[in-house]
């Protein structure tokens, strides 16, 4: 059995995000708990605390059915590879090789004015993000 562990943090600060990562990271090893940690934040602040030496086993993100609407909120298919590949470096592996972690915005789209067929937004998630 493992488990995903995600907090919801109250600030966005690189700083903040590793102190959480760090003592997600010393529970997990204390106690010996399969687990995984995520931390809710957006894609570039991980990729910061990365820099700065913590322990991310996941990455996170909330993602758009569409290109339009991931754009809004900064999100690209380029950035979230630069995550994929800067998660996959540290070479965590705590409990198996999952790296990313997508939510998906309830009508995200909608209110970033970026709607898209059904059928495309399908297609946009199955062909590019699904691989991650």
């Amino acid at each position: 059995m493992r488990a995903v562990i995600g907090i919801n943090p109250a600030s966005d600060s690189p700083a903040a995000i590793g102190t959480l990562l760090s003592m997600m990271d010393d529970f997990r090893r204390r106690y010996d708990v399969p687990m995984q940690s995520c931390v809710l934040t957006h894609v570039t602040t991980t990729l910061a605390a990365i820099e700065q030496g913590a322990p991310v086993d996941l990455v996170f993100q909330s993602i758009a059915g569409t290109e339009k609407a991931n754009a809004s909120f900064g999100v690209t298919l380029a950035l979230l590879e630069e995550a994929h590949d800067a998660a996959q470096s540290l070479k965590r592996g705590t409990v198996g090789d999952n790296i990313m972690y997508f939510e998906t915005g309830q009508g995200s789209a909608l209110s970033a004015n970026a709607r898209a067929s059904r059928r495309r937004s399908a297609d946009l998630r199955g062909a590019r993000l699904c691989r991650y």
